[in-house]
């Protein structure tokens, strides 16, 4: 990664240009926070993004890196200022599109509808269809169908902008040095995570995991603070990979540091999960497999020391947490092949998760093949205006699900999908996803030099961290998640080749080390 390893670029100017608008923007929220009520409602979020959509016709990749620090931050912004930025995404995202479409328009002249694009259009249908045959009232679908499209429009922004390859280099070195600066963060919070949250203003609860408090740095929530930095980690295992500087495995440990004393579980799993594709990736792209198992010897032993380090700290955890997954079978049948009515013991017994995918599994069956329609199971909507779904398919009474207090509702992500599209729209989605994600594999091996191997391989390794995540959390729905996930892959497939000598010498000399070790 010639950004990472070459003083050459100039990184400051594009470091300096985020820093600049993502001042302006906070900035402008506070202008319009001024302004009196309702009207500052409105003001705060359109405020700041007029300035990053105006940042984006001079400077694209420096804008959509601003705004994907901004939304990584959005809670702990909304914190000091007022609900009302948590629309900043809502406001923005209509002018990115347009813009893209105008600013870029070279680009788009070259748009194809293609795979992505069939299977993203039956999804839309099959939710449109189910909605309309369960008669899902308009502003309960049309509302749910919008939430569902943000990521999703985020994705063709990012792949419908004229970006060099320097530009999307220059964007993971910010979210690099953002993601170092919360995990320094966090390591003081460790030492004492009350007067840390007090020093800087922030809300405090006493949450432990295994032996250790769990920690979020700038966050609210921990959570977003684990997948964060293992979403940072793997940029640098990828780019190890690739080019073999030992540096960037230490450093990707360091940033793993924060996804352990954050007490996730999810990333741990991903990465590992990620690192296997990876090796997969490795077979396929060196002439022999044994020189590709040797280069991926250092990613195995990050793998173990990173379980082996996580053990003593959350076994106990850990364990306790599988035995909850694995519940009676016969509140399974129960919920996915029976009557759906649950005892009261079998109601708390039950984890909301198993439960989500037990009642959409019964939804699909019933429901053949279109589901209940949008906002009725399993997403935001689906709680803000509690579904008759969750009734009718026994969910009401488990802890987690119940009306009074939903907070689970949005748990999962695949069962919102059998549930609301059926078979049919989560097939489409599911090959909308396994489209990008092929995608990325296939353009990692074409890539005509290392740095454009690099980024498909660290894209592609995120794409597996998010499909392993999306298995019990909205990954590809919720942002900020969502829109660093669809931006990554988007920009991945804009940025225009830029193979170069200096490229292929570097590409010769990695080859030739990897040779002499295999002799």
């Amino acid at each position: 990664m010639q950004s990472l390893s070459s003083g050459r670029d100039p990184r400051l100017a594009f470091v300096a240009t985020v820093a600049g608008v993502s001042v302006a923007a906070v900035l402008a929220s506070l202008v319009g926070a001024l302004l009196p009520p309702p009207t500052n409602q409105v003001a705060q979020p359109l405020l700041a993004a007029w300035v990053i959509a105006l940042a984006y016709i001079w400077r694209p990749g420096p804008a959509l890196t601003t705004w994907l620090v901004l939304m990584l931050f959005i809670n702990t912004w909304a914190h000091y200022q007022s609900p009302a930025i948590l629309h900043l995404d809502e406001a923005l995202l209509p002018m990115l599109v347009l813009l893209a479409l105008v600013r870029h328009r070279g680009v788009t002249r070259e748009i194809r509808v293609g795979f992505k694009e069939v299977a993203l259009a039956v999804f839309i249908l099959a939710g449109l269809a189910s909605s309309l045959l369960n008669a899902v009232p308009l502003y309960v679908y049309s509302a749910a169908l919008i939430l569902l499209l943000k990521a999703i429009a985020a994705y063709y922004v990012a792949s419908w902008t004229s970006l060099r390859l320097e530009d999307v280099e220059r964007g993971g070195i910010v979210i690099l040095g953002v993601a170092a600066i919360t995990v320094v963060l966090s390591l003081v919070e460790v030492l004492d995570p009350v007067a840390f949250r007090e020093a800087l203003g922030l809300p405090f609860s006493q949450r432990q995991r295994g032996v250790i408090p769990v920690v979020s740095s700038l966050f609210l929530q921990p959570g977003l603070f684990g997948w964060f930095t293992a979403f940072a980690s793997l940029i640098l295992y990828a780019y190890f990979l690739v080019y073999r500087r030992w540096w960037m495995l230490v450093a990707a440990l360091a940033l793993n540091v924060g996804m352990i004393i954050s007490g996730r579980r999810r990333p741990l799993v991903g990465i590992v999960v990620a690192f296997l594709v990876a090796l997969a990736w490795q077979v396929r792209h060196l002439p022999s497999r044994g020189s590709a198992l040797r280069a991926a010897v250092p990613l195995v032993l990050s793998a173990i020391l990173l379980i082996g380090v996580s053990l003593p700290f959350f076994g106990g955890f850990y364990a306790s947490t599988i035995e909850s997954y694995v519940p009676d079978s016969a509140i399974i049948e129960e919920l996915a092949l029976g009557d759906h009515e649950l005892t009261r013991e079998q109601s708390r017994s039950i984890q909301p998760r198993i439960a989500l995918y037990a009642a959409s599994v019964a939804i699909a069956r019933e429901h053949f093949p279109l589901g209940v329609g949008f906002g009725r199971f399993g997403g935001h909507i689906s709680r803000a205006f509690y579904s008759p779904a969750y009734e009718e398919y026994g969910l009401s009474q488990v802890v987690g699900l119940r009306q009074r207090r939903p907070n689970a509702v949005t748990d999962t992500f695949w069962p919102m999908l059998l549930g609301e599209a059926g078979v049919i729209g989560m097939l489409a989605y599911g090959a909308f996803v396994g489209a990008i994600v092929v995608g990325a594999w296939r353009r990692g091996h074409a890539a005509p030099s290392q740095r454009e191997r690099a980024l498909q391989l660290a894209v592609l390794m995120v794409l597996v961290l998010a499909l392993v995540e999306s298995t019990v959390a909205p990954t590809f729905i919720a942002p900020p998640v969502a829109y660093f996930v669809f931006v990554a892959a988007g920009a991945s497939e804009a940025v225009r080749p830029a193979a170069s000598a200096d490229d292929a010498a570097t590409t010769a000399s990695v080859r030739v080390r990897l040779d002499s070790a295999g002799a």
